[in-house]
């Protein structure tokens, strides 16, 4: 498990080479969400300050925080109009959904959210069950500020590299990606730089599946630990110029450059068999690595 912080962190700084190999240039309807509805939302009887859940909206996620509750991130993958209601629908094999729309007046404005029973029928929707109201906060809530502080800027991160990436342009792409992750603006990542990277991961990946706040404490404690030590090793690997840091080109080196012409031999020398050579000193590195996933 040691090595899972180290896997996070490549493959989210990782992500501008990814969107761009995966990008067909076809364009697509956007799933984004109204911008009416987008902010941070409280059940907030007693004040924003003391809320126990909250909501985040942004444009392609909804997520959910709560220190006794369920803890989740639905990415949205398509939106639908339903009177003055938003139909919201997530990805994965269930395809959750979540309707929200814009409600309230002064102190109580903000939105109705609604989650429809898994079995009701599209057409059947939005249901019998009442909507619960969220009022806009400025802010979230102390306790949840600090288990999802760091997830949800690594979120708004993700979201802002998306079009860019997906759409093929490189150096757009590229500083999406170091609008988030250069937190000192000096043009590369330091190891705590890239620590805050996996941290992030970490609460990507629990959020996705659902987590108590215990649960996410406990995953967020063992990234603490774990992530600056895989940051470390990640510079070390990529660091070709000894500066203690390392910039997305060192990253992607050999990745975004890959020799599309080879060069004509200049010699009649057979080819050299490269794996009896190397293969037997690889398989100790190889169940090294197997044993620290």
């Amino acid at each position: 498990m040691r090595a899972a912080p180290l896997f996070a962190a490549v493959a989210l700084v990782a992500l501008p080479a990814a969107a761009l190999a995966q990008a067909s240039g076809a364009a697509t309807a956007s799933p984004d969400l109204p911008g009416t509805l987008l902010g941070t939302y409280a059940m907030a009887s007693n004040g924003c300050a003391n809320a126990t859940l909250a909501v985040q909206v942004t444009p392609r996620s909804v997520v959910t925080m709560s220190t006794s509750g369920d803890n989740r991130l639905m990415r949205v993958v398509t939106t639908q109009a339903l009177g003055d209601w938003t139909v919201a629908v997530g990805g994965g094999d269930d395809m959750p959904r979540v309707l929200l729309r814009p409600a309230g007046e002064g102190a109580e404005t903000g939105i109705d959210r609604l989650l429809p029973d898994p079995k009701l029928r599209d057409d059947q929707l939005p249901g019998p069950q009442a909507p619960v109201h969220l009022r806009r906060c400025g802010e979230l809530p102390l306790l949840l500020a600090v288990l999802h502080g760091e997830g949800l800027a690594t979120l708004h991160g993700l979201e802002a590299m998306e079009p860019p990436c997906a759409e093929g342009l490189l150096q757009a792409c590229m500083d999406a990606l170091m609008s988030y992750a250069d937190l000192n603006k000096d043009g590369r990542l330091n190891p705590a730089e890239l620590a805050r990277v996996a941290r992030g991961a970490a609460w990507f990946a629990q959020m996705t599946s659902g987590a108590t706040a215990g649960e996410l404490e406990a995953g967020l404690a063992a990234a603490l630990l774990g992530g600056l030590a895989a940051s470390e090793t990640l510079v070390r690997s990529y660091d070709y110029d000894s500066q203690g840091s390392i910039t997305p080109q060192q990253l992607m080196h050999d990745r975004m450059s890959i020799a599309l012409q080879p060069q004509p031999r200049t010699s009649a020398a057979s080819p050299v068999e490269i794996g009896p050579v190397v293969g037997p000193q690889l398989g100790p590195l190889i169940s090294l690595l197997r044993f620290l996933e």
